[in-house]
C-alpha cells in the first residue's frame, strides 16, 4: 500500500506544469518593457524609472520629439494629435509626421506615411 502512495504522490510532482519564471519576475519584466533574453544578457534599458506621468524626449533627423506619457506629444514645439490609440500604444499626426509611441517607450517615426526610423 505504501508503494502505492508513493508512486501517486511521485507520479503527481512528475505530471505537475513547472513554470519558467515566477510570477513577479514576469510582472517585473513586464513593467520594465524587457524580455527575459535581454534581462539576461544585460541589455535590458530600465523603463522603469519612467513613471506614467514623466517626459520623454527624443529625436529623429533634426525633430526634437517630446513625449509627456499619457497626455501629449509635440514635434519641434508644435502639438500632434491623437489619431489612433490601442494596447500597443498611440499614433499622433503632426504635419507631415506621425509618431508612433509604445508601451516600451520607444518612438517611431513616419513621414508622408512611409516609416522613416525610431527616435533615439
Amino acid at each position: 500500500m505504501k508503494t502505492l502512495i508513493v508512486s501517486i504522490v511521485l507520479a503527481t510532482l512528475a505530471t505537475s506544469p513547472a513554470f519558467a519564471i515566477s510570477h513577479s519576475y514576469r510582472d517585473k519584466l513586464a513593467k520594465s518593457g524587457c524580455t527575459q533574453v535581454e534581462d539576461a544578457a544585460g541589455t535590458c534599458v530600465n523603463h522603469q524609472a519612467v513613471s506614467d506621468s514623466q517626459t520623454i524626449i527624443k529625436h529623429y533627423d533634426g525633430l526634437k520629439i517630446i513625449w509627456k506619457i499619457n497626455e501629449s506629444v509635440t514635434v519641434d514645439g508644435k502639438p500632434a494629435a491623437v489619431i489612433e490609440s490601442g494596447g500597443y500604444g498611440a499614433t499622433w499626426q503632426q504635419g507631415i509626421y506621425k509618431i508612433i509611441t509604445y508601451k516600451n517607450h520607444k518612438i517611431a517615426v513616419m513621414k508622408n506615411d512611409q516609416f522613416a526610423g525610431y527616435a533615439k
